[in-house]
């Protein structure tokens, strides 16, 4: 588990991002050594596989691209890259939430927020109109 608790995908450190990879890494290749190689089962594991390496390395860039426009004082031109970020962030939690009850699964790292922008988040907690509630588990 982690100390610090990440709010949006505008908080994501590179440890965060190296830590769900490495997770769901582990989850596929069990997968992929579970079942013969060109088996179905295999075929989607490893197409899983390289959806989540693909997805993290691009979350990574535009992590990046974002740490730059906060260097260069240029952060009210990146909207589109903070919607884009939180956006890929969360498909990846939602990947990993099929695995929430294994014993790897930082539970307290990743969660799946109804609001990627905490700015937004804010003002509709403001309103203070119910929100719906998540599961926790997935239903099959």
């Amino acid at each position: 588990m982690t100390e610090a608790h990440t709010e949006s995908a505008w908080d994501l450190t590179e440890a965060d991002v190296d830590a769900l990879e490495r997770f769901l890494h582990a989850r596929t290749a069990e997968l992929m050594e579970a079942h013969p190689y060109g088996s179905a089962e295999h075929i989607a594991a490893a197409g899983l596989e390289e959806l989540v390496r693909f997805g993290c390395w691009e979350l990574r860039d535009e992590r990046d691209e974002w740490e730059d426009a906060v260097t260069r004082g240029r952060t009210g031109e990146s909207g589109d890259l903070r919607h884009r970020t939180s956006s890929r962030w969360q498909h990846l939690l939602q990947v990993a939430v099929g695995w929430q009850d294994h014993p790897d699964f930082d539970a307290d790292r990743w969660q799946i927020r109804r609001f990627g922008d905490p700015e937004l988040a804010a003002r509709i907690a403001e309103l203070d109109v119910p929100q719906p509630r998540y599961p926790r588990k997935v239903r099959p």
